[in-house]
């Protein structure tokens, strides 16, 4: 027998050996898997492995929102509402006083500024 092929001998055997290491192992699994649904089936679970059922949460419907209630019961109550733009009457126009130029409120800023 030659160096390589004892090599290969050695190298055949434990790919064999690995082989049977692996389909053991699937074996195992599987003889898990079904006692674990004979199991399930002996105590009264039918069913499937993977399936769930969900409740409904509490207070979640799908009926839209009651209006009203709230500050819209009462008109006291209500949230103010504006009156919309304010347009100011020639009266109102004339009570505004006119803008400070540039110079006046330096002159200003340096007053405050001694």
């Amino acid at each position: 027998m030659s160096f390589f092929s004892s090599i290969k001998a050695k190298y055949d055997s434990r790919k064999a050996e690995k082989k049977a290491k692996r389909e053991s192992k699937i074996l195992s699994k599987e003889a898990k898997t079904d006692s674990s649904v004979a199991a399930a089936a002996s105590s009264g679970q039918n069913q499937p492995e993977g399936e769930v059922h969900i409740l409904p949460v509490p207070g979640n419907t799908n009926e839209p929102p009651q209006t009203g209630g709230g500050l819209n019961t009462n008109p006291d109550l209500e949230i103010r509402k504006g009156a919309g733009p304010v347009i100011p009457t020639a009266e109102m126009l004339a009570g505004i006083e006119q803008p400070k130029t540039r110079e006046e409120l330096r002159a200003r800023a340096e007053e405050l500024n001694r």
